[in-house]
């Protein structure tokens, strides 16, 4: 519960000042909007991307069963790409900035169903709801305090 809170946390706390942070590299606000970081909104082209992987990812879990190494190399790829999107700005081409966005709903989204699963399997004799209720508590402290 501890890692999804001060991940999705601090990740929530980065897509709020997201766009502060591209203004100076001359982004429109429609750029930034695609981009789905303006306006405090997960938007269009992540959401699409995301949309898809978590239609594919419960698929290759269950084939493999292996939570943990996938949920690792999905914080690890959605790590990477939170930074590339600093990087991205910096070329001032708002394709690139739309392409790393897009991996990072790719990689991102289908980490909260396998956290939730795997936060309820760790609680087990206490009910699911204590799980998700303290994962999203401890998320929005997070948030707050990363603000």
């Amino acid at each position: 519960m501890v890692p999804y809170s001060i991940y999705f946390g601090l990740f929530k706390s980065l897509i709020n000042i997201l766009s502060y942070i591209l203004t100076p590299f001359e982004f429109t606000s429609s750029e930034i909007s695609i981009a789905g970081i303006y306006n405090y909104i997960i938007g269009e082209l992540p959401l699409v991307f995301a949309l898809f992987s978590t239609g594919m990812i419960p698929i290759i879990i269950n084939k493999y069963k292996r939570h943990k190494l996938i949920v690792n190399f999905l914080l690890l790829c959605s790590s990477a790409l939170l930074v590339c999107i600093l990087l991205a700005a910096e070329t001032e081409s708002p394709y690139i900035v739309y392409i790393v966005t897009a991996l990072t709903g790719f990689f991102l989204m289908p980490i909260v169903p396998i956290m939730f699963e795997l936060a309820c399997d760790a609680i087990f004799p206490l009910g699911a709801s204590f799980a998700v209720g303290g994962m999203y508590i401890g998320s929005t402290l997070t948030s707050v305090i990363g603000n």
